[in-house]
């Protein structure tokens, strides 16, 4: 099963969510960002994950983030056309444990029964 990561972002360096974020978006084979200008040294730590593939913006448009998306989902689209699921997460989410641990088992399971049942998409709740 192959499942590519989807996000934009912007400084979460400094906001300190970017490295447990890309702990929990491991489990995709590549990590789309489209970066909304970081200035915090986000744009080094994506070059050092070989998964991250950055649409890196002038500026932080996060104003016209549909437009932003759709582009960034043309790029994954056009790059991934055997994607199984796109896991679109923003920077500062994170994933139960639950779904992390044992090489993400429990999350692979989901997207696999998904998969057979022909669910197309998965929501997960958000507490803050």
């Amino acid at each position: 099963m192959k499942i590519v990561g989807f996000t934009q972002l912007h400084n979460e360096l400094q906001n300190n969510n970017l490295h447990n974020w890309l702990k929990c978006m491991d489990v995709c084979s590549q990590i789309y960002i489209w970066d909304q200008a970081s200035s915090d040294g986000s744009l080094e730590v994506y070059k050092q994950n070989p998964k991250c593939v950055v649409v890196p913006n002038a500026t932080n448009d996060f104003q016209n983030e549909q437009y932003c998306k759709s582009e960034l989902l043309k790029k994954l689209l056009a790059e991934q056309p055997d994607t199984d699921y796109i896991f679109w997460m923003d920077g500062d989410y994170l994933l139960d444990g639950r779904y992390v641990k044992d090489d993400f088992a429990l999350f692979r399971k989901l997207c696999d029964d998904a998969i057979r049942d022909g669910v197309e998409g998965i929501a997960f709740g958000h507490y803050n």
